[in-house]
């Protein structure tokens, strides 16, 4: 009986230590943007990697003033407009000097204020504009462990907003605060209130006055929680000097952060880079993002194409009785025969590519189930093609069959807004094929473009024809990618 019980014994913190050993290992091949690093180098050289990577090309800036160091982005697409009437709402938090807030004062129909525990100089009094408001107080972090933070001398952002009544501000400028040692904390916690949601573009400085890796990791992941949960992008940084940008001379810098709210979809961002940005990260994350599938549907509805490609239909999306549309764009000339093998029905139209590819005016036409039919043959640019096959009254499904020019392809789709008329895309293309350290995080930024469509992840698999190549690569292989609309909220009126 005691041997029994030691053989139990045995088997089961045998089987425990497998388990342990399995989950060890699979903690270490995750990706895991929040890791912490080795050291202070790293965490050095990864925090240099986000400060320096712009998200997006603000294409129109002013620079307010030679002695700032913050270019206001005039996007129409989210940035300031200057043509506008309405009155704004600028918040600055311990200015260095004034020449910011009062050049944006004199220059645009806006309210400043502006938050410090030190008076302003004489001459600030005297200069200032009527819209520029000053207020003696310290904004800091909404800390619950610190009681006094909203008392007489001090007061947290959300505090002021309170007290102001604004919804809303449209710049927020952060360059000293209270706790020099902490300072990202007061970013950290307005990102964990919520309180970014009411924000339109915020500035700030970052010191980095030692290299103490615990210091650099928080404002990582401030700078990270900024981009993923607030949504903000960095469209400009600028240094105290440009040896700063040297990962081995962080020490003693100062740099000045630009952030917009995150434009629409048809603005490309470029995500920042995988944790050190290092070859085996980036394949990581976006092996991750192809593993993870957001999107399950229970009702399918297969399309046949040519006899030897098979496409499934989310029907989830058809909830009400309306016409349903299948677009498909491809870089084959040969004849094309469609056949839909369950209850669906949809008008089926053609974008077929030139001898120039997609760069040149495309083919449209329409086509009948079975194929016998073509109609409606028209010459135009893509983009035209694109708006007059897709129509916002009926579901439409779109289908690529392009290899080499896909995201060429994807990128242009993704530019014009047409995928707001979208429910289902489904891609066929050899996705690791012509892949390399620089094009990864385009990719995967392309990626993610779709889901600010609300397009979310249906199928990511080899497909049939290449698995049976047993010894093609990875690299040579098909792949099927599908993409669900979630929400209406987007989609074409």
């Amino acid at each position: 009986m005691n041997r029994r019980k030691r053989l139990v014994a045995y088997l089961i913190g045998f089987a425990v230590l497998v388990y342990c050993s399995v989950q060890m290992m699979y903690m270490k091949d995750v990706y895991s943007p929040l890791q912490v690093l080795a050291d202070a180098h790293s965490e050095a050289k990864r925090l240099m990697r986000f400060i320096t990577a712009y998200h997006f090309m603000c294409n129109s800036t002013m620079i307010l003033s030679n002695a700032t160091n913050w270019p206001l982005c005039l996007e129409q697409d989210g940035g300031i407009n200057p043509d506008l009437s309405t009155t704004r709402v600028i918040y600055s938090i311990g200015p260095s000097n004034y020449e910011f807030e009062d050049a944006i004062a004199r220059n645009f129909s806006c309210n400043v204020y502006v938050f410090s525990h030190e008076k302003p100089p004489s001459e600030f009094f005297l200069t200032k504009s009527n819209y520029t408001h000053f207020i003696r107080s310290a904004i800091v972090p909404n800390d619950p462990s610190d009681f006094s933070r909203n008392s007489y001398e001090t007061q947290t952002l959300n505090n002021a907003l309170g007290i102001l009544k604004h919804k809303r501000v449209d710049i927020l400028k952060i360059e000293h605060v209270l706790d020099p040692s902490r300072s990202y904390d007061l970013l950290y916690y307005l990102i964990k209130d919520g309180v970014m949601k009411r924000i339109n573009q915020v500035y700030f400085s970052v010191l980095i006055d030692k290299i103490d890796d615990n210091y650099l990791y928080a404002w990582y992941r401030t700078l990270y929680s900024l981009f993923h949960k607030a949504n903000f992008r960095l469209y400009h940084t600028a240094t105290s000097n440009q040896l700063c940008l040297q990962v081995t001379l962080m020490e003693s810098c100062m740099y000045y952060m630009s952030w917009i709210k995150s434009p629409s979809p048809r603005a490309f961002i470029m995500y920042p880079p995988a944790v050190d940005g290092t070859y085996e990260n980036e394949m990581k994350r976006l092996e991750d993002y192809l593993d993870n599938k957001e999107v399950k549907c229970k009702e399918i509805n297969r399309v046949s194409i040519m006899d030897k490609t098979t496409l499934d239909l989310c029907a989830d999306v058809l909830r009400l009785p309306k016409p349903c549309r299948l677009v498909i764009i491809r870089e084959s000339r040969a004849p094309i025969s469609v056949q839909f093998l369950d209850r669906i029905m949809c008008d089926v139209f053609v974008i077929q590519a030139s001898e120039l590819g997609m760069v040149g005016d495309v083919t449209v036409f329409r086509t009948n189930s079975g194929g016998s039919s073509v109609t409606n043959v028209q010459t135009l640019p893509l983009n035209d093609a694109m708006f007059r096959c897709l129509n916002p009254d009926n579901y439409n499904f779109l289908y690529t069959d392009v290899d080499k020019e896909y995201w060429t392809l994807m990128s242009s789709i993704l530019d014009s807004a047409v995928l707001q008329g979208v429910d289902q895309i489904l891609s066929d293309l050899s996705f690791w094929e012509y892949i390399n350290h620089l094009s990864i995080r385009s990719r995967f930024s392309e990626l993610k473009r779709l889901n600010a469509y609300e397009l979310e992840l249906y199928q990511y698999f080899d497909l049939p024809e290449s698995e049976r190549l047993h010894f093609t690569s990875l690299k040579h292989k098909k792949q099927r990618l599908s993409f669900v609309r979630t929400s209406q909220s987007l989609k074409l009126k």
